[in-house]
């Protein structure tokens, strides 16, 4: 492996250009202390949909649609396989994190799971589920609505936990999340067999009719607020591009058709949310809309508008300087550069403020001794490489071929690309965690909705 070339005078950071990130930090971390530990009203998260929420949940069904094996997992915080289609996090996991309930959502299905686990949010989703109960039946997994059935089932175990009064608090106050759609579309395009009954408009109703049915029966268990997720630019699929084009191999352009079906089906759900939230005869359940079709849609378009980092050398936190405000600066370093986050253009105070929670003043105050900011520019400048384009590859995955695997055919065996970072999918159907982290950053403002709707 070729080794990286030292730093030249040019790409080196100047130190005063340092001083921002870490006064950034201190005076957030002060912030937070002088008005007190702010805990989120949110109790908790519940996901239910597709890959784009499974965090391992098909781990534990019989199903060949599974990716607890290498290399799924490679750039999670553990290295190991989990079960989520790519190298590393999902949005609900983000999502989590930035409010600062748990770095992680687990599925539901991971039966070693404890009680505070289960109090602050699972994920129910099943990876290649849909809408579309034959959609799910096709690749053995669960549908959305029994996805609803597993509920009542956390429901039940939840009242034996803490009791009916607590546990309709916790409902009342969480955020439940759908993201589905996708495979419908895909299936429906693929398998004639709903194309024979329904033409795409009315299979968009169809879907819709579900959507309305999922919120109706979470409403009536209590839920309170409800994020539904649009669809991607599916025809942006690397796996759709590679079976809808005429060429596969070498036009490896989007294919519109399905673009503009998602399109149109996101204008029609968001009309739905709109009319269900007006209704007089509906619950006060509070309906979101997040799009990550946009936001998709411009990394994949234009990818090398997206700048990055490189990552710190994880033994960055090993500091020499036994000193906790130096050790806790340099944790803070590292979890913006994992994140993919460019402190000068994506870095703000309420990302700090959620990652110092539970740190005194004393103790962040003392970052700004001379001494700390020596050491941790030094260290700084020593690992940190200058900023360069971020993607290179958007119409094909890191792994294998990158036109067709995905699953199983994305194993220890596919030749997997070294920098998960360059690309905009990991294989053939799911985005990399980058992408994904890019994604759930342009759900902040709906996610600072959810928090003023308490």
């Amino acid at each position: 492996m070729p080794r990286k070339k030292p730093l030249s005078n040019s790409t080196r950071p100047p130190l005063l250009l340092l001083l921002p990130l870490f006064l950034l930090a201190c005076a957030a971390a002060k912030s937070q202390a002088t008005a007190g530990d702010r805990k989120s009203p949110i109790s908790a998260i519940f996901a239910f949909g597709d890959s784009t929420v499974d965090t391992g949940n098909n781990n534990y069904i019989a199903t060949a649609l599974k990716s607890n094996f290498p290399p799924y997992g490679r750039d999670f915080l553990t290295h190991m396989p989990t079960g989520r289609f790519t190298n590393g996090k999902l949005i609900p996991d983000f999502v989590a994190s930035y409010l600062g309930i748990k770095e992680e959502l687990p599925p539901y299905l991971d039966w070693s799971l404890g009680e505070e686990e289960l109090l602050s949010g699972v994920s129910f989703g099943s990876a290649g589920s849909g809408l579309d109960p034959l959609t799910a039946s096709l690749s053995a997994v669960i549908s959305v609505l029994d996805q609803v059935d597993y509920f009542r089932n956390y429901i039940n175990r939840i009242d034996q936990m803490v009791g009916v009064k607590r546990r309709r608090d916790l409902i009342k106050t969480a955020v439940f999340v759908l993201s589905s759609g996708t495979n419908d579309f895909i299936a429906y395009s693929t398998v004639p067999l709903r194309g024979e009954v329904f033409s795409v408009e009315g299979y968009q109703g169809f879907l819709l009719t579900k959507v309305k049915e999922f919120i109706q029966v979470l409403s009536d268990l209590g839920a309170n607020r409800i994020v539904v997720s649009g669809l991607p630019p599916m025809g942006c699929l690397p796996i759709v591009i590679t079976l809808k084009a005429s060429d596969g191999i070498h036009d490896r352009g989007c294919i519109n058709s399905l673009n503009s079906i998602a399109l149109d089906y996101n204008t029609k759900l968001r009309a739905t949310l709109r009319e269900y939230s007006s209704s007089s005869s509906s619950s006060e359940a509070q309906m979101f809309y997040v799009d990550p079709f946009k936001p998709l849609l411009d990394i994949i378009t234009s990818p090398a508008s997206y700048v990055r980092n490189d990552r710190l050398v994880h033994g960055l936190v090993q500091s020499p300087v036994g000193l906790p405000w130096v050790q806790s600066s340099l944790n803070y370093a590292v979890w913006m550069v994992d994140r993919q986050i460019d402190p000068w253009r994506e870095l703000d105070a309420s990302s700090a403020v959620r990652h110092l929670r539970g740190m005194d003043q004393d103790t962040w105050l003392s970052c700004l001794s001379p001494l700390g900011l020596v050491v941790l520019s030094a260290r700084i400048m020593q690992n940190v490489y200058s900023f360069r384009p971020g993607f290179n590859k958007s119409s094909e995955g890191c792994c294998g071929t990158g036109l067709v695997e995905a699953a199983v055919l994305c194993n220890l065996k596919s030749l997997v690309c070294t920098d998960a970072s360059k690309y905009v999918f990991w294989d053939s159907m799911h985005p990399t965690e980058k992408a994904y982290f890019i994604t759930f950053n342009s759900f902040r403002p709906v996610i600072e909705q959810v928090l003023k709707s308490y």
